[in-house]
């Protein structure tokens, strides 16, 4: 893994210069869960773009490059879709999200993710927050490296999915370790991706870091 892309400060002071907050959007739609504690639940998932890794088993590689256009779900569960030029408003993406959550008791929760949706903190926290007025749970998919980024958003959270990442080109367990005791005030679990390539004392450092903030995280 190696930092990649829209993961500096930089970028998304670019973002913020333009007035409004604006953000790069892979898509927004509504789907069924499909891992974790929540499988199975209905959520709006937003997969904003960009990565400060680079896995390589990651499932969605495409999602850490910027696309020309956000593809947008115009009703939920229809799959009929309009483009939206990237970068795309929080105005515009709280529209949408707004237009998804009908009926209002269809979604368990919007899933903000990516990608790292974290590297975009303020415009993650934009879209947190308009979800939280609509009445939609907030659930935050991310590989918990970007601590200073979390703290922006946390206060809009209600759910959090943490990878531990094994395998790491540099030693992630220290800053996963900080991450997670920021969340054991949120209902938290974590995710560990095991190939045939990670090693078992990666695993049992993965382990002890979850057991040694809280043996109860799932």
């Amino acid at each position: 893994m190696q930092s990649h892309g829209l993961g500096d400060r930089d970028f998304c002071g670019k973002l913020l210069g333009r007035g409004l907050i604006h953000g790069f959007v892979h898509e927004i739609f509504s789907g069924i869960q499909g891992e974790g504690l929540f499988v199975g639940e209905r959520q709006i998932f937003v997969r904003l773009a960009g990565c400060n890794l680079e896995c390589d088993y990651c499932d969605t590689a495409y999602s850490r490059e910027t696309p020309e256009y956000c593809r947008a779900e115009l009703t939920a569960g229809k799959r009929e879709f309009r483009m939206i030029q990237n970068p795309v408003s929080l105005e515009d993406m709280a529209d949408v999200l707004s237009a998804l959550h009908s009926p209002s008791n269809l979604h368990h929760s919007v899933s903000i993710t990516g990608g790292e949706p974290l590297v975009q903190a303020e415009f993650a926290r934009g879209i947190a927050r308009h979800a939280k007025q609509i009445g939609l749970k907030v659930f935050l998919e991310t590989n918990g490296t970007l601590l200073d980024a979390l703290r922006e958003i946390l206060e809009f959270t209600d759910i959090i999915s943490m990878d531990v990442k094994l395998g790491a080109s540099r030693d992630l367990f220290a800053l996963h370790k900080s991450f997670l005791e920021a969340c054991v005030n949120h209902e938290t679990y974590v995710k560990m991706v095991v190939t045939a390539d990670s090693k078992t004392e990666d695993l049992d450092r993965g382990i002890d870091v979850i057991a040694s903030v809280d043996p109860g995280i799932p």
